[in-house]
């Protein structure tokens, strides 16, 4: 739990920093996927998306 409150997913893991690392990269890869599905499934649009992608470190689609 952090000093405000709040409960983190990997408070199993509070003193492992490498477990908290891999589920920021899982949870990354997660929301990219998930907002790649939404834009094509038309319930995200085309600026929603390429702000995840560029937080995921990707270029946007035109």
């Amino acid at each position: 739990m952090s000093k405000e409150g709040r409960v983190f997913p990997w408070r199993g893991h509070a003193d492992d920093p490498a477990a908290k690392a891999q589920w920021d990269k899982d949870l990354a890869k997660w929301r990219l996927e998930d907002a790649e599905r939404r834009f094509l499934f038309g319930t995200m649009d085309r600026y929603e998306y390429n702000v995840e992608r560029r937080s995921a470190g990707l270029e946007p689609i035109d």
